[in-house]
């Protein structure tokens, strides 16, 4: 993966406690702003999402390069001050944390994750889990590990079909209906655009938000757009794919 930086953290922490309490499947923040704080502002937001994964987080930049860091362990030890040094400012920025539950505790499931080919980018944070993984798995010219996840198959997937479509935005809304299952995503493009989207189900929740100093937060609870003195204004609908551009300009298209 291109620009992926490793900070494992030992943390003494266990990552699966085993218990009777029900737990989060993953966490994940989106920030488009006018002004280059964006990196700063989705790994606070990404702190209050903690608890909903504890296997490993990671960030996505894009100043003139998308670059995606991460690693194994919780976002302190992970995604300490070095690191986010090193990601510089940006306008457009993506955050998740992981709970593992198809793929395994490794470094090739750390997300955001980021792919290219040529001039195309693309970095994709998921919460959920697709049912025909196996489907799209064998429709890909690449062969993947068997350990590989939902959303590195999914993120294979969407950059391969692109070259088939004008946009982004068309080449998600012709192919999500492909990717069967209960999510909620945010992706960064190299165009600089920030999308998120929904399953036409709408199970796993996803929260969008206004910030103080201008820009739009996206996350998959409320309580991140809280933490970073945000507004929220509302949910994502089932089935749709937002996008913001990096002169502020929303627009939604609909699938499935």
């Amino acid at each position: 993966m291109s620009g992926f930086f490793m900070a494992n953290a030992e943390l003494g922490y266990s990552s699966h406690i085993e218990d009777d309490k029900p737990h989060e499947e993953c966490g994940f923040v989106g920030v488009s702003v006018p002004y280059d704080s964006a990196p700063l502002i989705v790994r606070n937001a990404l702190i209050a999402l903690q608890h909903r994964g504890p296997d490993s987080a990671g960030i996505t930049v894009l100043n003139g390069k998308m670059n995606t860091r991460g690693g194994l362990g919780l976002i302190p030890g992970v995604l300490t001050q070095q690191v986010m040094e090193q990601a510089g400012g940006s306008r457009v920025s993506s955050a998740h944390i992981r709970y593992s539950t198809k793929g395994g505790i490794t470094d090739q499931n750390i997300q955001p994750i980021q792919r290219s080919s040529g001039e195309l980018t693309l970095s994709l944070a998921h919460n959920g889990s697709l049912t025909n993984s196996d489907w799209l798995r064998e429709r890909l010219d690449e062969e993947l590990s068997a350990d590989a996840s939902d959303t590195v198959v999914l993120t294979e997937y969407l950059l391969q079909q692109r070259q088939y479509y004008s946009s982004w935005e068309e080449t998600f809304q012709e192919e999500l209906p492909n990717a069967q299952g209960a999510y909620s995503a945010v992706a960064i493009t190299e165009d600089g655009n920030l999308h998120g989207f929904r399953d036409v189900y709408g199970v796993r929740p996803y929260a969008i938000g206004t910030l103080s100093k201008g820009g739009i937060i996206l996350a998959s609870e409320s309580v991140a757009i809280d933490a970073v003195g945000g507004k929220f204004t509302r949910h994502l609908q089932r089935g749709e794919i937002l996008t913001i551009t990096p002169d502020g300009n929303q627009r939604s298209v609909f699938y499935g």
